[in-house]
C-alpha cells in the first residue's frame, strides 16, 4: 500500500505541481500540465511519462493491463493533432483530455477513480483530503461516462501500428510491374511482426464492428472498409472504446446472441425469412437452412459477402426496401440516434399476417411499446457483449395480436 501511494502522490505532484495539502479536492480537480506537447506536434517526454504513470494506476483499478511506455505519447499527440481544443475521453472514460496548440493539456479524472486515488493520497496524510472527496459519489456524471469493459492496451498498440494495404500498381527497382492486392483505398492490413500477435483475433473483431471485411489472398490477408477508417482508429486508441456512431451501425451479432435469436424466431423450412440491413449475414447463416433467405444490405462490400455465401441480396437502403410479405424477420437494425425504431416499424409493415419479427434492441427499449398493436415477449438483458463498445441488449419477439 506504501508503494501505490507514493507513487500516486508522485503523479499527484507532477501533474499539479502544487503539495497535495494545497489541494484538497485531491484528483477531483481540473490539472492542467504544460509541455506535454511541443512546438512540432510530439509529446513531451517527461510530462507523457507522469500521465502514463496515472493511467498505469487506473489500469489496476480497472483490472486491465498496463499500457506500455509509449501509449501516452501516441494518446497526446493523437489529441492535439486531430482533437485539439476538444475534450476526448481516455481509458474508456476513466480520464478525459483537452490538448491545446501551446503544448498544455488539461486532464480531469472520473469521480468514480478519482475517490479511489484521493483515497490512496489519504493513506499517507491522513488529514490532508476531506473525506467527502475520498468516498464514492452517490450521483452519476451524465457528461463523464466511465466504462466498464474498455480494450487492452496491447490491442490499441497492434491497431495503432496497422497499415494501409497497397492500391496502385508498384515497380520495383528492377522495373518489374506488381498490381495492387486492391483497388480500394480504404484498407488496413497488419505489420509484418503484429500479424501472428495474440491480439489479431481481438482486433479483427474490432475492425469488423467497425464496417470491415477481411479479404485474402496467396501473400496474406487485410481489411477494407467503405469509408475512410483512419481518424476512427485514431480515437479508438485514445478512449480503448469503439465510437458508438459506428459500431451501432455495424457491430456484428455475437453468435450465442444470433443463435438464440434465431430460436425464439421459430423458423420452418417453408418460411420465407428476410435479414434487414444484414451486414455479413450473422444471423442469417443460422437461419440457413431452415427457410429462403432474403439480405438487404446497402454496403457493397457486405453485399458482395453475402452473395458470396449464397444468400438473395437485395443491395439498397432497407427504409426503402418493399419487398413481398415475409413470415419471420430476424434483424439486428443500426441504433445510433434511435434509428431502430425506424427500422422495427418498417419492418412490421414487410411481415405476413401470421409472420414473427425477432429484433436484437438496445436494452433500454425492454418493456416499451415500441411496436402498437403487436404482442411483444422480450428476452433477458445481455449485458457486455461487444468488448470495447458500451451497449447491453435484449431480444424482442414481436406478432400480430390475431
Amino acid at each position: 500500500m506504501d508503494f501505490l501511494a507514493e507513487k500516486v502522490d508522485g503523479i499527484f505532484r507532477a501533474l499539479s505541481k502544487t503539495h497535495v495539502t494545497n489541494q484538497p479536492e485531491g484528483f477531483s480537480k481540473r490539472m492542467i500540465l504544460t509541455g506535454v506537447t511541443n512546438d512540432w506536434g510530439g509529446h513531451g517526454r517527461s510530462q507523457t511519462g507522469h500521465i502514463n504513470d496515472l493511467r498505469q494506476v487506473i489500469a489496476k483499478f480497472m483490472g486491465r493491463d498496463e499500457p506500455d511506455w509509449n501509449a501516452s505519447n501516441r494518446m497526446v499527440e493523437i489529441c492535439r493533432a486531430h482533437f485539439r481544443g476538444d475534450w476526448v475521453p481516455v481509458d474508456g472514460g476513466a480520464l478525459r483530455v483537452r490538448c491545446y496548440l501551446n503544448g498544455n493539456a488539461h486532464i480531469e479524472v472520473h469521480p468514480d477513480i478519482a475517490w479511489r486515488l484521493n483515497e490512496i493520497l489519504a493513506h499517507l496524510y491522513p488529514a490532508a483530503i476531506p473525506s467527502r472527496f475520498r468516498t464514492k459519489p452517490k450521483r452519476k456524471v451524465k457528461e463523464f461516462t466511465l466504462m466498464e469493459r474498455p480494450l487492452p492496451f496491447a490491442v490499441l498498440s497492434v491497431l495503432h501500428r496497422m497499415k494501409p494495404e497497397r492500391h496502385t500498381e508498384y515497380r520495383n527497382n528492377y522495373g518489374d510491374r506488381r498490381p495492387p492486392r486492391t483497388t480500394n483505398p480504404y484498407t488496413l492490413t497488419f505489420d509484418f511482426p503484429d500479424r501472428d500477435s495474440g491480439a489479431a483475433a481481438e482486433i479483427h473483431e474490432v475492425l469488423l464492428m467497425l464496417g470491415g471485411v477481411k479479404l485474402a489472398d496467396k501473400t496474406g490477408a487485410w481489411y477494407e472498409f467503405g469509408y475512410d477508417v483512419k481518424s476512427i482508429i485514431k480515437e479508438i486508441i485514445c478512449s480503448g472504446c469503439i465510437p458508438d456512431q459506428k459500431s451501432h451501425q455495424f457491430y456484428p451479432t455475437p453468435e450465442k446472441i444470433a443463435l438464440d435469436a434465431v430460436e425464439i424466431a421459430e423458423i420452418s423450412p417453408e418460411h420465407h425469412c428476410l435479414e434487414p440491413s444484414a451486414g455479413t449475414g450473422n444471423l442469417a447463416d443460422h437461419m440457413h437452412p431452415c427457410g429462403s433467405i432474403t439480405c438487404v444490405e446497402i454496403s457493397d462490400l457486405h453485399a458482395q459477402i453475402l452473395q458470396e455465401k449464397g444468400f438473395h441480396v437485395e443491395q439498397e437502403d432497407f427504409l426503402a426496401f418493399n419487398g413481398a410479405p415475409f413470415d419471420r424477420i430476424v434483424m439486428n437494425p443500426p441504433y445510433s440516434q434511435g434509428r431502430w425504431q425506424a427500422h422495427i416499424g418498417h419492418a412490421a409493415t414487410l411481415l405476413s399476417s401470421e409472420g414473427v419479427m425477432v429484433a436484437i434492441l438496445p436494452a433500454s427499449a425492454k418493456g416499451k411499446d415500441v411496436l402498437p398493436g403487436m404482442d411483444i415477449t422480450w428476452s433477458k438483458v445481455y449485458e457486455n457483449q461487444f468488448r470495447g463498445a458500451s451497449v447491453n441488449v435484449v431480444i424482442m419477439r414481436a406478432e400480430f395480436i390475431q
